[in-house]
């Protein structure tokens, strides 16, 4: 992290959308009103559940930014 970004530590809190889709959402917002334009959406939970994951994030966040 410190050679590509100059951070020694990230707060995972502050880089990261967790919760429900409405968590995401409102922190996916909050770094769009930054300027953001791009993200990196990924699923954290165990391998069996990452299809559903997925397929969540289409369904109930990206619609939220459809432009």
């Amino acid at each position: 992290m410190q050679e590509r970004f100059g951070l020694a530590e990230v707060d995972v809190a502050q880089s990261t959308a967790l919760g429900s889709a409405a968590d995401c959402i409102a922190t996916l917002e909050h770094y769009s009103a930054l300027g953001i334009t791009e993200f990196n959406l990924s699923a954290v939970c165990p391998v069996p559940e990452m299809a559903e994951q997925y397929g969540r994030i289409a369904e109930e966040i990206l619609p939220h930014f459809a432009r």
